[in-house]
């Protein structure tokens, strides 16, 4: 506990110091996912918009989609598995003029899809599900040249709600836990400076 509260502590003090640099206003991100869920490794893209309105905060809007087809002997045994993640909320960030380290909590939809398999997650997915999915996650990001930064992991904790499985009488509320490796190139947008405040 006391090594928690000191890093958290000593986070605070360094980050007083990158208050006083120049922000962008925004920053554009775009690069290879990486989705591990079920079981299998969906590869894919994320992109996300992320408007500074301070030094460590900002509002970041997120798209990502992934991909995986499993071959089999027919078509019931080589699903594809499709997932498509639309999500925002707020970033954090400490900067230095070497990095960038930053945490977000986002929130909102993901829609899965199984086709060639009548289901998925052990659950019938005949058709593409939509439903709520909450990420924790965090990454780092280093200037390269001029605008442009290299992301070179972005790792996020997916919580994502599945389809209401009724047996019996008895209906549960299931959750999955997915995991979302990202990197790429970053640009700032340099033209209005966020608040240093």
């Amino acid at each position: 506990m006391n090594r928690i509260l000191g890093g958290a502590v000593f986070l605070l003090l360094i980050s007083t110091i990158a208050a006083a640099q120049d922000i962008p206003k925004m920053e554009v991100f775009g690069g290879y996912s990486l989705h591990h869920q079920n079981h299998w490794n969906l590869n894919g893209f994320t992109a996300e918009y992320e408007y500074n309105v301070k030094s460590k905060i900002g509002f970041v809007g997120d798209i990502s989609y992934g991909r995986k087809s499993v071959e089999g002997a027919t078509a019931n045994l080589s699903p594809t598995f499709e997932n498509f993640l639309l999500l925002g909320g707020p970033r954090f960030s400490y900067r230095s003029e070497k990095v960038r380290i930053f945490a977000h909590i986002l929130g909102g939809g993901e829609r899965l899809k199984v086709q060639g398999s009548t289901s998925g997650y052990g659950i019938p997915m005949t058709r593409p599900y939509t439903n709520i999915a909450i990420v924790f996650g965090g990454g780092a990001d280093f200037p390269i040249k001029g605008n442009f930064s290299v992301r070179l992991a972005q790792l996020d904790w997916v919580r994502g709600k599945l389809p209401d499985v009724k047996v019996g009488n008895v209906t549960t509320h299931p959750w999955v836990n997915q995991f979302r490796y990202s990197a790429g190139i970053v640009y700032k947008f340099w033209n209005t400076q966020a608040s240093s405040d």
